[in-house]
């Protein structure tokens, strides 16, 4: 923190331009959505509220890691795994049959606190609305964007992360946070980074075994 300058204002320059670099991109994927005529109506309700959301999102999840580089490398796979991989796998197990819906639904439940997550789902749902129309043979338009089986659920949850992330972050200022949350987290966090260095490892085994 920079000498002299109060925690809200250290915080909220850090969080406005934290914003602005959220908001740049997603109004070019926007821009781009209605230049290559993609049905993404209304899209910019989700790329908004992650722009507001991710930041804070992102401060309180970086008191579990004590390395920024290690946390940069973690955060990356996380974003990758919860942004990409999981809204996808979902998506896929909700039009397969009423089995996989069932498990999508279970896992769900568990994904849709990571603003990234809700940000790809959302989108991807609105994109592929009038598709669930024909599978779960519904009049066409019944599905509208921001419906709560649309784009609506994402929308709201993106709401509710900012909300738990900003108190999260209230309560580790305070030092409440490190005084409750600290004996779970940080292990946590600890956990994490074994992770990593087990994957460094394992990476370093296969590079010289190429070698060899």
């Amino acid at each position: 923190m920079i000498s002299g300058a109060s925690k809200i204002a250290y915080w909220a320059s850090h969080y406005l331009v934290d914003v602005v670099m959220h908001l740049i991109p997603g109004l070019i994927a926007v821009l781009l959505a209605k230049h290559l005529d993609i049905d993404a109506t209304d899209c910019e309700y989700l790329f908004a509220a992650f722009s507001f959301a991710n930041p804070v999102f992102i401060y309180a999840i970086s008191f579990l890691f004590e390395q920024d580089a290690k946390a940069s490398v973690l955060v990356r796979i996380f974003f990758f795994t919860f942004g990409g991989v999981a809204p996808i796998a979902l998506q896929v197990l909700e039009v397969v049959n009423k089995r996989t819906k069932e498990i999508g639904e279970e896992l769900k439940v568990y994904f849709t606190y990571v603003p990234i997550y809700n940000l790809t789902y959302g989108y991807l749902s609105i994109v592929n609305r009038e598709l669930y129309e024909m599978l779960r043979r519904l009049e066409k338009g019944e599905l509208t964007p921001l419906k709560w089986d649309v784009a609506g659920e994402p929308l709201h949850m993106l709401v509710v992360t900012f909300v738990l992330s900003f108190i999260v972050l209230i309560l580790y200022e305070v030092g409440l946070f490190k005084f409750l949350g600290m004996p779970i987290l940080k292990p946590t966090g600890m956990y994490l980074q074994q992770c990593y260095k087990s994957l460094q490892r394992k990476k370093r085994i296969k590079m010289h075994r190429l070698r060899e």
